[in-house]
């Protein structure tokens, strides 16, 4: 299993994945790094809301327990979108 350390690790490890940083302001700045297939769902999540994806990331964000995992958090409330299990994915 590879864990992930914040150290760049060998691209044939790594390829699969493709890790994407961006950066957020709500509620407070954070950045997140995310799969690139996940921000690639949300770039079309938030398009058929008519948002940008930081907007959505945002909104989504703003929703989350205190404590809980910002990157953790909006993965599945992408799945859940995706696969139409929450009201988030109605446009």
């Amino acid at each position: 299993m590879l864990v992930n350390t914040g150290r760049s690790c060998s691209p044939s490890l790594c390829s699969p994945c493709l890790w994407s940083v961006r950066h957020l302001k709500s509620p407070k700045k954070t950045t997140i790094k995310l799969e690139n297939f996940f921000w690639q769902q949300i770039e079309g999540l938030a398009e058929k809301r008519g948002l940008t994806w930081r907007q959505w990331a945002e909104s989504t964000l703003s929703e989350k327990p205190v404590g809980a995992n910002s990157a953790s958090w909006l993965r599945v409330h992408c799945l859940l979108c995706t696969l139409g299990l929450t009201e988030r994915s109605a446009v």
